[in-house]
């Protein structure tokens, strides 16, 4: 579907960004992390010339993974700090998240690893305690801290070598 929009090259529909990462994010799961890459190629620089900041973010997490899946952790880790730094503490909390628990996976030990687990068990509270129910606040606590302790819901990352950091 989304090769029958048609756009003037250089550009894409930036109403439907996630559409461009979650395929890349399928072919990265599915093994093709070159085919993730053309697919973000697409979008990347028209994203960063809008300057929708979680847009931006959420290309650059993907494009971390695509990292991560060619054996260059380090290349990731650079893309998640400057998708994290680029949305600032006002981003979308759940991809704030998301960035951080990424990036306590893949930092080194010494490097950051304990402040980015810190970091994203407090965006867990503060989403926890945003939820108005008190059953689902702790199932998202319980889910949260399953993915920030698990190294199975990151597209590449065992694959890669990237250390689990736990605090």
């Amino acid at each position: 579907m989304l090769e029958d929009i048609r756009m003037p090259a250089g550009r894409a529909y930036l109403y439907g960004w996630h559409t461009y990462t979650n395929r890349a994010r399928a072919a990265l799961a599915l093994g093709d992390a070159e085919r993730a890459e053309t697919v973000l190629r697409t979008v990347s620089e028209p994203v960063a010339q809008s300057g929708i900041r979680d847009a931006v973010a959420d290309v650059d997490a993907a494009r971390a993974w695509c990292a991560v899946a060619r054996g260059e952790p380090e290349a990731a880790i650079e893309l998640l700090t400057g998708a994290l730094r680029g949305i600032g503490g006002d981003g979308q909390p759940a991809l704030r998240l998301a960035l951080s628990i990424a990036l306590a996976r893949l930092s080194p030990p010494g490097a950051g690893a304990a402040e980015h687990v810190q970091t994203a068990q407090a965006l867990i509270e503060e989403i926890a305690q945003s939820v108005g129910d008190a059953r689902l606040a702790e199932e998202f606590r319980g889910s949260a801290r399953s993915r920030l302790a698990s190294d199975a819901t990151l597209p590449g990352y065992a694959a890669a070598g990237a250390r689990h950091v736990t605090s």
